[in-house]
């Protein structure tokens, strides 16, 4: 059983949610994404670390993610350029949704440990100000509340229909780089933004 469908050890996902998302390409696209990102957050949030904050800041690896979104973005871009040329699709997301998700891994996870360290708001919001790229910052703002809204009702989710507050951050995330995930009769289409 793929791990789409299962959310703990113990209990399945409704038959009749199954059905409904495996029906659909885009939807399985957004379910398989926020159920992607919400085990790098929980995996993260769970572990059991009892370090100082200067210990922990230096775990983050914070000048690396800045770096790593800084690499990402332009590679983005690049492959986009690459697109007006040549006019491949298929190129476009496999590369492009590689590099998303491992950018929104990447962060999420690192949402995940900061969440879990119990630490008061303003010394996440502290934290959070060291990632200095704009759309570190915007993965934070979107999806903090989706994460949260979740964890709140961890593990006693009703279906897999929960997972549907993920939907829009998934989908400004591809939005922020000009690429538009939509549902085309049932099929993931992917539109491009080109200047």
């Amino acid at each position: 059983m793929s791990c789409i469908w299962q959310y703990d050890s113990k209990k399945n996902f409704s038959y009749e949610a199954r059905q409904q998302v495996s029906r659909n390409e885009f939807s399985k696209f957004k379910y398989n994404q926020a159920l992607s990102l919400w085990s790098e957050y929980i995996v993260e949030f769970n572990n059991d670390i009892n370090l100082n904050l200067n210990v922990i800041i230096k775990i983050l690896c914070i000048d690396g993610m800045n770096k790593i979104a800084n690499e990402i973005e332009n590679e983005i871009k690049k492959e986009i350029e690459s697109y007006k040329i040549h006019r491949n699709i298929t190129r476009l997301y496999k590369y492009c949704g590689d590099r998303i998700n491992l950018l929104l891994r990447y962060m999420i996870s690192k949402m995940g440990l900061i969440h879990g360290l119990g630490l008061v708001d303003e010394t996440i919001d502290n934290i959070k100000s060291m990632f200095n790229n704009k759309i570190l910052n915007e993965i934070w703002d979107w999806f903090e509340p989706a994460m949260k809204k979740l964890y709140k009702i961890y593990p006693e989710w009703d279906d897999i229909y929960q997972l549907e507050v993920m939907f829009e951050p998934i989908i400004n995330v591809f939005k922020y780089f000009g690429l538009s995930p939509k549902d085309d009769n049932g099929n993931l289409y992917l539109g491009v933004s080109l200047p």
